[in-house]
């Protein structure tokens, strides 16, 4: 996958709950509250389900609202839809293109 820039702009960056409520309506998905502040979405995937966790600026130290999306006993996905444990890749900045952007990482991970 080639560089791509994502812009931050107003529709999700101040409303993480309308981007948990967008994943879950677009992707099938649970929405519920999160650890902290924020929200999860629990995604059905087989019997290794997909959880999207959005969450508010100041969640687990962060300056700025971030989503992560992990599948269930394997890892967190980076925005080309690997797993890694690298936190700077896995936790990524919301932006107006977060949905789009997690609907890629899923599709990218499932190999579609």
């Amino acid at each position: 996958m080639g560089l791509v820039l994502y812009f931050k702009g107003t529709r999700y960056v101040n409303n993480t709950k309308g981007l948990a409520d967008d994943i879950g309506s677009k992707l099938g998905g649970t929405v519920s509250n999160a650890k902290g502040k924020g929200y999860k979405v629990e995604i059905p995937n087989g019997n290794k389900s997909i959880t999207v966790r959005v969450m508010e600026a100041g969640s687990g130290g962060r300056n700025e609202p971030y989503y992560r999306v992990s599948i269930d006993g394997k890892g967190s996905l980076t925005l080309d839809g690997k797993i890694s444990n690298d936190r700077s890749l896995t936790h990524i900045d919301i932006t107006d293109d977060a949905l789009k952007q997690i609907d890629i990482m899923i599709k990218a991970y499932k190999g579609k």
